[in-house]
């Protein structure tokens, strides 16, 4: 054979071998990033039973027909909710005709249950927004006493505060609340549902409420 047969086959191999290569390789692998980034959207577009979501009678602030409904269950004594509470408090205050914030109870720490029974009582009459953010304040020993102090500052009725605080309609409320928070598979507190859809991660709250004033 001569040389330039051979250095056709040679040329041949190489090529097949450059193809192949082509051909096995396949699109650029998605990094770390682009995975977790893809991930979150998804788990953001993931939409929940609402029947566990919304409870019709749940404290509310702003409007029931906001175009952006969030739902937020919280416990009192979790220092995450409270800097959640302050941040979604803050959005509300800039987009009031747009947004509101129902607060639904999920009991991590058995402190807070009197404190949960205290902000039902003080929705009950016209007063929740106020004794919601009394309520994140340190507390050393919360209990009823604690509660009724918390009550007058904000000029409740003080006799109808006191057998609110202990009525078992209130109880059956926060009670409803825990179960629906086990049935959704909540892993704790702060847990923030925006229009139908579980925030996966917290940090995006101010992103993803802003994306949806935007599409609604």
């Amino acid at each position: 054979m001569g040389n330039s047969g051979r250095n056709f086959i040679i040329f041949i191999a190489i090529s097949g071998l450059v193809l192949g290569g082509i051909m096995l390789s396949g699109p650029p692998a998605q990094t770390n990033e682009e995975n977790s980034a893809q991930s979150k959207e998804i788990a953001e577009e993931i939409v929940i039973d609402e029947s566990l979501i919304y409870r019709e009678d749940a404290p509310i602030i702003g409007n029931k027909k906001a175009k952006v409904k969030i739902i937020f269950f919280t416990d009192y004594t979790c220092s995450a909710c409270k800097y959640f509470d302050k941040v979604i408090k803050e959005l509300y205050e800039a987009h009031k005709q747009d947004l509101s914030i129902t607060v639904r109870s999920f009991i991590i720490h058995p402190g807070s249950e009197i404190m949960t029974q205290a902000a039902e009582a003080a929705y009950r009459q016209g007063k929740f927004n106020e004794a919601d953010s009394i309520l994140y304040e340190e507390f050393n020993n919360p209990d009823e006493g604690t509660m009724l102090e918390m009550a007058k500052s904000i000029g409740l009725d003080l006799d109808k505060f006191k057998g609110d605080l202990q009525s078992n309609e209130i109880k059956e409320k926060i009670k409803k609340d825990n179960k629906d928070a086990a049935a959704l598979n909540l892993r704790g507190t702060p847990s923030i549902f925006i229009n139908g859809k579980q925030l996966k991660d917290n940090r995006e709250l101010e992103r993803v409420i802003n994306n949806e004033l935007a599409v609604n």
